[in-house]
């Protein structure tokens, strides 16, 4: 069995573009090209170019690249291109469930947070 650590699986999207976002009861939906496909449960907020905002603007999204992934003070931060970053409330506070996010992609593979 392979240990991953929650950021290295997000090498595997690193370079992809994001070919379709969707916004359902709070729940955000990433496909990115190659069959990957992210969903965040938890509370999540956008960044762009500097301006926060609580709302996530799906056609800003739509088109963009994932550059990389980080975890800093119980978020993770998802770094984009065009200035743009997605920040996941990891804490207990942000928790909405069923799971805080889950990246599924070719060949099976899931890797679920919670």
């Amino acid at each position: 069995m392979t240990i991953i650590s929650n950021t290295d699986i997000f090498t595997k999207i690193s370079g992809l573009r994001i070919s379709c976002v969707s916004i359902e009861h709070g729940v955000v939906t990433l496909v990115f090209d190659n069959e990957w496909v992210l969903t965040i449960y938890n509370k999540s907020t956008m960044s762009s170019n500097g301006i926060l905002s609580d709302s996530i603007d799906t056609s800003v999204l739509t088109n963009e690249t994932l550059i990389n992934v980080y975890e800093s003070d119980s978020k993770l931060v998802i770094l984009l291109s065009n200035n743009i970053s997605l920040m996941v409330d990891l804490s207990d506070e942000g928790f909405s469930g069923p799971e805080a996010m889950q990246l599924v992609g070719p060949d099976n593979l899931i890797m679920v947070w919670s």
